[in-house]
């Protein structure tokens, strides 16, 4: 019997319904990954915001290794009900060497500072070091810690906004592209500019991965 062939409308629909799965489940790989980094974001940020008020506790101080930044990463000011004029914030700077330096202080490490790439200074790591004298890992990192530091899923620094016990009433954020204003009450608070790499001060109605939601 002769065997029936395949015509080339056959052969061009079966390569048309092979090219609509493929496309299908890349989507759903893609949609996968961007959920599992969502998903590590959020673990990062509740980490670090618990790492750094371990150190407090530990220390009775925040971790500031260097001269801190006077403004907020985002639209963000320190509540002001208060008449006393020492009613000050701190605020973590987000994209300089000094996360990469409180990175340091938190990982308790002791070792040669030609080691860690993230910074070249090496006094000012030898200093963050010094901030962590007990040397007690607050955060466990990955191997790739000392090449790299510590970014989000997409490659950021999280944003790290502490604020100082002077200013017990918390912090007003008003994000910058959304203008969603509200207020946080803590010492400490992160966030991940999210897969859009775009600084919406951690408001929950944008892709900011935050630790406080």
């Amino acid at each position: 019997m002769k065997r029936r062939s395949f015509t080339l409308i056959e052969l061009l629909a079966a390569i048309a319904v092979i090219a609509i799965l493929a496309g299908i489940s890349m989507a759903g790989v893609s949609s996968a990954v961007k959920r599992a980094r969502i998903t590590q974001a959020r673990s990062d940020v509740r980490n670090l915001a618990a790492a750094i008020k371990a150190y407090d506790a530990a220390y009775g101080r925040l971790p500031i290794t260097l001269s801190t930044s006077a403004s907020a990463p985002s639209d963000a000011t320190p509540v002001d009900d208060s008449a006393d004029e020492d009613n000050n914030a701190y605020w973590g700077a987000a994209k300089t060497e000094e996360y990469d330096l409180l990175m340091l202080t938190l990982s308790g490490l002791t070792i040669d500072p030609d080691e860690y790439k993230p910074v070249s200074d090496d006094s000012k790591k030898n200093k963050a070091m010094g901030m962590n004298p007990k040397r007690t890992p607050f955060m466990e990192f990955s191997q790739k810690f000392l090449e790299e530091g510590f970014r989000d899923p997409w490659g950021n620094r999280y944003v790290i906004v502490w604020n100082d016990r002077l200013n017990p009433y918390g912090i007003d954020f008003k994000a910058g592209t959304n203008g969603t204003a509200f207020r946080l009450r803590g010492n400490v608070f992160v966030y991940s500019l999210g897969p859009d790499r775009v600084d919406n001060g951690g408001v929950k109605n944008s892709d900011d991965v935050n630790s406080w939601d």
